[in-house]
Formats: C-alpha cells, sequence, structure tokens
C-alpha cells in the first residue's frame, strides 16, 4: 500500500506523441523514463472527449451518464462532489491539493447566478487574495481559470491563482503580461499557423513552470504524510503557443505529418466531412478546417504542440526530482495520464469533437511505484474511468459506492483480462451528434445514436481506421453492439443543462 500519491495530467496530448508509446522525436525523456520504472496501458482510452465530463470521470470513477457531467459547462451536483475521491480521501484524514487547470466546474458566459464555484468567471473575478479552498473535495488548491490564452491568463482579477501571480499587485503589470503572451506580440511576429504562436512570455511565467513551481512547494508542504495531489498541467492544448526556449524546440520539417486523404470520408459519418471542409467558417479557434490547412501550416501547428509537450516533460522531470530529493519516491504511487487527445490531422480532423478516432480517445497511461511492476506492457482495454479505484486501493480508502472502474494493478501484473472500454458524447452546441464507442483489443464500435450510419474498425489490420466496416460486417457489428449495451450503465432520466450559454 502506497502511503502517497502523486497525480500527473496533460491536457489534450495524444497517446502517440510519447517515446513509451513510438513517438521517435523524443520529446518525453522524463515520462519515458517513468514508464520504464512502472507499467504502460497501451489501449487506455476517455470516457468522454472533452476536458470537464473527463475530469468528474477521473474524480469519480463513473462514467458521464452516471455522475452527470455529460459537457463541458455542466456543473456538478451534490451527489457528485460527495462521490468524488477527493471528498472521501478528505473525510479519512488523507491531505487532498490540486494544483492547476481543474475545470471542474463552469467557466463560460454564464447565466446569472448559474454557477456557485470558484472557477466559474463572475465568481473568479470576486476571489479573496488568501482563497485556497477547499474546493471540489480538495483541501487546498492553486488554480488557473483554463491556462488556454486568453482564458486564465488574466488580467487580474480575473485567471484565479495565477493571475494574481502575473499581476504581482499591479493591474499595469498584469496588462502588461497578459498582452505579452497573445498572439499580437509573439515571438514569432504574430499567428504562423491556425491557432499557433511563439509566446513572447518569458518562461519562468508561463503556466508551464508555475504549475511546476507550485507542485515542487505542495511536495514540500505535504512532505511524508499521506496525500493525493493532482497536478494538471493545461497545455498542450490549442492555441499552441509555446514560450522560448520550447518554441524552438522542434521546426516543421521534423515533424511526420498524417496522410490526409479526403475520399476517406465517403464512407463515414457525413458531419466529418462538413468539419473537415470548416463547419463553421468564421470560428477558427473551434472549427479550423484542415483541407484549407496546408501541410507546412499543420507541421508548423505540430512543431509548436511538440514543444508544449517537451516543455511540460521539462517539469515533469523536475517534479519527480523533487520527490525523490526528499526521500518520497519510494512510497508513492505515481500516475501520468491525460483527459483526452487530439485530432491533429487525422482524417482531415483539428482539435476534438464527436470524432471518435485513436488520436482522441487513446490516453496516455503510465502508472508506477505501489508494486506495479516494472516494465509491464498492457493492452487490455482500460480508461481513466478506472483511476479512481486504483487510488483507494493505494491509499487503503474504501471502494466508493457508485464507482464503476476496476483497479488497475490486476491489469498491470496481467492477472485481469478486460472485456472493453465505452466513450460516450453527446454533443449538443450547434449541432446534435450522439456517439456512444465500444474500444476492445481489436476493434472499435462507434454507435451514432439516431442516425442511419455507424462506424466499426478492425484496430489490428487498420489501426489508422481508414475502412469503414459498418455495412460490411453486420454479425461483428451486432455482437459488438451487444456489447457495449452490456457494458454501459443506465442513461438518467433527464441530462442536466449546462450553465452556461455555449459551453466551452
Amino acid at each position: 500500500m502506497a502511503k502517497r500519491v502523486l497525480f500527473i495530467t496533460s491536457d489534450q496530448q495524444r497517446a502517440d506523441t510519447l517515446g513509451a508509446y513510438g513517438s521517435p522525436l523524443g520529446a518525453t525523456p522524463h515520462l519515458d523514463a517513468l514508464a520504464a520504472r512502472g507499467a504502460v496501458f497501451t489501449r487506455a482510452h476517455c470516457q468522454h472527449p472533452y476536458c470537464q465530463p473527463s475530469r468528474w470521470t477521473i474524480l469519480t470513477g463513473q462514467h458521464p451518464r452516471t455522475h452527470g457531467v455529460w459537457t463541458n459547462g455542466v456543473d456538478p451536483e451534490p451527489q457528485q462532489l460527495e462521490d468524488a475521491l477527493s471528498t472521501r480521501l478528505s473525510a479519512r484524514g488523507v491531505a487532498t491539493s490540486f494544483v492547476g487547470k481543474a475545470h471542474l466546474a463552469s467557466v463560460g458566459v454564464l447565466r446569472p447566478g448559474a454557477s456557485p464555484h470558484m472557477e466559474a468567471l463572475g465568481n473568479a473575478l470576486r476571489m479573496p487574495d488568501d482563497w485556497t479552498g477547499p474546493y471540489m473535495g480538495f483541501e487546498r488548491v492553486q488554480l488557473l481559470q483554463m491556462g488556454h490564452y486568453p482564458a486564465g491568463y488574466g488580467p487580474a482579477p480575473l485567471g484565479l491563482h495565477y493571475g494574481r501571480f502575473l499581476a504581482e499587485g499591479s493591474r499595469r503589470r498584469a496588462w502588461s503580461r497578459f498582452l505579452q503572451a497573445g498572439p499580437r506580440r509573439s515571438l514569432s511576429g504574430g499567428m504562423i499557423a491556425p491557432q499557433t504562436w511563439h509566446s513572447a512570455l518569458p518562461e519562468e511565467l508561463h503556466p508551464t513552470t508555475w504549475i511546476t513551481d507550485r507542485a515542487i512547494e505542495e511536495v514540500e508542504r505535504l512532505g511524508d504524510s499521506s496525500w493525493l495531489l493532482w497536478v494538471s498541467y493545461a497545455d498542450p492544448h490549442h492555441p499552441f503557443a509555446p514560450p522560448a526556449p520550447w518554441c524552438h524546440r522542434y521546426r516543421p520539417d521534423d515533424m511526420i505529418l498524417p496522410e490526409r486523404r479526403l475520399e476517406e470520408l465517403d464512407d463515414k459519418p457525413p458531419l466529418q466531412r462538413r468539419f473537415a471542409r470548416g463547419y463553421l467558417p468564421v470560428d477558427v479557434g473551434l472549427n479550423t478546417a484542415s483541407t484549407a490547412t496546408s501541410d507546412r501550416a499543420l507541421a508548423t501547428m505540430m512543431a509548436a504542440y511538440y514543444g508544449m509537450i517537451a516543455q511540460i516533460d521539462h517539469g515533469v522531470g523536475r517534479l519527480l526530482e523533487a520527490l525523490a530529493a526528499r526521500g518520497l519516491a519510494d512510497d508513492t504511487l505515481i500516475v501520468f495520464t491525460v483527459d483526452h487527445g487530439e485530432l491533429m490531422g487525422d482524417h482531415h480532423l483539428l482539435f476534438k469533437g464527436p470524432f471518435h478516432y485513436e488520436g482522441l480517445l487513446r490516453v496516455p497511461l503510465i502508472v508506477a511505484g505501489d508494486g506495479v511492476p516494472a516494465g509491464a506492457r498492457s493492452a487490455e482495454p482500460v480508461g481513466t474511468i478506472d483511476l479512481a479505484p486504483t487510488f483507494e486501493r493505494a491509499l487503503g480508502a474504501p471502494r466508493g459506492p457508485r464507482v464503476e472502474g476496476s483497479d488497475l494493478l490486476p491489469v498491470a501484473r496481467g492477472e485481469v483480462a478486460r472485456d472493453g472500454v465505452v466513450t460516450e458524447n453527446d454533443h449538443r452546441v450547434v449541432f446534435r451528434e450522439h456517439v456512444l464507442t465500444l474500444t476492445t483489443r481489436h476493434h472499435k464500435l462507434n454507435m451514432h445514436v439516431g442516425r442511419p450510419y455507424g462506424e466499426l474498425y478492425d484496430l489490428d489490420d487498420d489501426p489508422g481506421e481508414r475502412v469503414n466496416l459498418w455495412r460490411h460486417r453486420p454479425a461483428l457489428r451486432a455482437e459488438l453492439a451487444r456489447r457495449l449495451e452490456e457494458l454501459l450503465p443506465p442513461a438518467p432520466a433527464r441530462a442536466r443543462p449546462p450553465a452556461t450559454w455555449l459551453p466551452a
């Protein structure tokens, strides 16, 4: 049994960006070293491809339809706060702390009085200078609003703790640093590709550095007690704007571009072709048309993306070194994963959406310490839903009454096989597309609820998911649909509406 859990996440990072998952670019030496000390789960998937629902799955061990945060902008109810691992561990005397991007509540433009939580913009404006929680069951928190420019950079009093850090008590300094982080003052002279520039904000002021510095302080403060520390990096989520020297780490010519063939979408759900061509041409932040993005522009975006990942890995290395220097590493369970991946040009798609390809759903998952065999690699289908019960077991806490995931340790040891893992996305912004996905060791089934179409892929013969077998393998489709139905918990009678006018 571990005495502590150090839980590290990044935001929107593909599994194949890590050397431990096959990347040849060398962006993650510290995470790769952690992988060598523990277990790598090669078929780990998120249970929702958007930030807030995925984070509540991590915190509760429940599917989104159970914890109720079914999309971004939906605030948790008292039952979810009671179910949160942070709440239950705190009640047992385990110290709980959170540093970085939480996104556990609404952060967008709210209906008046819709959210009581500190991350909501109006509430953040009124955050007391000495406030550090409790928040979402964590006894102590140090937060940034979102961490993706402009959200999270302030200017203070916006931005929560990070915004106050940038301001250092001066409104003029707050505005200066806020503008310095943006594209107009970028080192690259402006946007160099969609959602891409080189941030002029010094590295020591960047959110990734701030999160690492605060996390090291928390390790020192928590010391030899029993604790759970969640360190949540906000990058490499778009916009892709690394600071120097990380913005110069990779060149576009270093990138390995995905094969992009628009004709492969002919036998896919029609929404994918519409997005590839630009569903909303005016919305370059959320809907950049991949068909209008040249190979050079995509390579430029990827180079910045990998620069952000290299900066995170550097921070992880500093954090793990601090843990070891204080003699705390041996009885600490260390876990790294992400909330969801990134499409990054696959299938002519960018960012995220109701497009359940591996680049978006498959996540890196590394678990080290606490009896986990070093060098283990598991291809069993697991999910981020399995983290809460893994942490419960490690810290000697009883299993939560509504937890739906399972402990990862027996899987890492090769003692348990898994039938499949479920992902759900009921997208309702601008358009409606409800996708239910079952991923097994060999296949993926995407059920598009209420539609005459769907997707079926053979992940062994077609790992790039280019050939849709939906119409060609009806017996296999029916069998996988039956298994999906068995694994999926019941849907609630009513989905709660988002607290925001436009969930972000």
